[in-house]
């Protein structure tokens, strides 16, 4: 096999496999060969440790090679500087690499040096199961870009190198055409300290491929910060972290999103847009001013999730700078006001809206709905998609407040009285095909079968409600 790598005091880089899969092993007696001393072996399962006789040294997988790491394997960096930050292992874009169960990562945190940044580009399985886990420790941001297509299943990242910085980070890229797979991912900190948090930071458009399932954030500095447009995560767990977590601008600029009367929100000109929980547990989470901190025109969905655990007098939810919450089924246990009231956020109980447009039987692809609030605290413009639905590319049918919350036990009806005059209305049209209209009440999920009618009307009764196709529609 003809592993190449090149070999400085800063740099080891594996430059080619051949072609073919290369173990790390393979790789590791391509670079002693390279450089006697590099890499040290002691032991069966062996625990390579990466010298530094400089600053700092990186591993770098390049692009083009195939390598595996296999079951046990344990890779260590030994540094020698005291002070700084570097890049020390990455996995570039275009590389393909398996790591297999139980294998460990420990990038080398020694006190308040040694900081190491983990940057994974490629083509990467790193699949395990419970109980033998893939280990990621002694670093200071873990960075997974979706620059490829990647799958990451019981991932144990922990003991992060630095206090406010994140364990687990997404981040600012505009040239991702890649997918990322997260499943049963464990952020912790096993060495008494309350260190990073999950860090999603500036998403340029919404991240269609990124799938967030049963990540658990423990023992750490937050649970989560910023959280940006159409993030979704299920079955995650946060608890007996340290502060509050934080949004910042979650549906924000690219949403068009407006403030209609009475504080409520409108949706303008594009379809929903917001930071997703489903089947998520909140617990015990302390010192922080709040459970969950959202703020600057930041909207969130929890659906059928838990706020469980201290009591606390100043909130566990707090929602300010025009920012919405939506509600649907949450549990509150054990909580003492879980919801922080003040004039500038909004809290929506919510459920689904399931439309489906019709002509002589067949979906109407492209119809332009129009949805509205009698009292005009909601609006909507979207298109339908290939099916005759408004369904965004999580799945998720239209949401419709049922109710504003602005109390403890204060609520608000939106949509239960036509007589009284709070219901919604909702006016479909596409030129050439025909036009439905309708007056409703939503008091929980319904669903709409729409069947156009020719049209009877001049085109221009409906210009209102035509646009262009909305992206995120799926």
């Amino acid at each position: 096999m003809a592993v190449t790598v090149t070999v400085s005091s800063i740099k080891i880089d594996i430059t080619s496999t051949g072609g073919v899969e290369a173990t790390w092993a393979e790789c590791v007696t391509a670079i002693n060969t390279h450089t006697p001393g590099t890499i040290t072996i002691v032991g069966s399962p062996a625990v390579y440790t990466i010298t530094c006789p400089s600053t700092y040294r990186e591993l770098e997988i390049s692009s083009g090679c195939i390598v595996r790491f296999e079951e046990f394997d344990e890779i260590r960096w030994e540094w020698s500087n005291t002070s700084g930050s570097y890049y020390v292992f990455e996995i570039a874009s275009g590389s393909t690499v398996t790591i297999e169960q139980n294998v460990t990562f420990d990038i080398g945190y020694s006190g308040t040096y040694h900081r190491g940044y983990v940057i994974w580009s490629g083509n990467i399985t790193a699949e395990a199961t419970l109980g033998n886990e893939i280990i990621i420790s002694g670093h200071r941001r873990v960075y997974l870009y979706p620059y490829d297509n990647s799958t990451y299943n019981h991932i144990i990242i922990k003991n992060s190198a630095y206090a406010s910085e994140s364990l687990f980070f997404n981040g600012r890229l505009t040239n991702y055409n890649g997918s990322v797979e997260m499943d049963n991912i464990l952020v912790t900190n096993d060495n008494g300290n309350y260190y990073g948090c999950v860090y999603f930071d500036g998403f340029i458009k919404p991240w269609e491929n990124l799938h967030v399932n049963g990540i658990t954030v423990d023992h750490c500095y937050r649970s989560f910060a910023n959280l940006y447009s159409y993030m979704r995560l299920t079955n995650c767990t946060f608890k007996n972290n340290q502060n509050y977590s934080q949004t910042y601008g979650v549906g924000g600029n690219n949403s068009h999103y407006i403030k209609g009367s009475n504080s409520a929100p409108s949706h303008k000109y594009t379809f929903q847009n917001y930071g997703y929980f489903k089947d998520c547990l909140f617990q015990d989470n302390d010192l922080g001013a709040y459970e969950v901190y959202n703020h600057y025109d930041s909207f969130l969905f929890f659906e059928n999730c838990e706020f469980k655990g201290v009591t606390y007098t100043t909130g566990r939810i707090y929602n300010n700078n025009n920012s919405v919450v939506y509600f649907k089924n949450p549990t509150f246990t054990n909580l003492t006001n879980p919801i922080q009231f003040n004039s500038t956020g909004v809290y929506l109980h919510v459920d689904f809206l399931t439309l489906t447009v019709t002509k002589d039987g067949s979906p109407v692809e492209h119809a332009n709905v129009l949805v509205h609030q009698s009292e005009d605290k909601f609006r909507i413009n979207a298109v339908t998609n290939s099916d005759g639905q408004l369904v965004d590319s999580y799945g998720n049918h239209l949401i419709l407040p049922i109710q504003e919350q602005t109390a403890a036990s204060t609520y608000v009806q939106w949509s239960d009285s036509i007589g009284s005059g709070r219901y919604y209305t909702i006016e479909i049209y596409k030129e050439g095909v025909g036009t439905y209209s309708e007056d409703f009440t939503f008091t929980a999920g319904t669903t709409i079968n729409a069947v156009l009618e020719t049209n009877i009307v001049p085109d221009d009764t409906f210009k209102h409600i035509t646009h262009k196709k909305i992206k995120g529609i799926s």
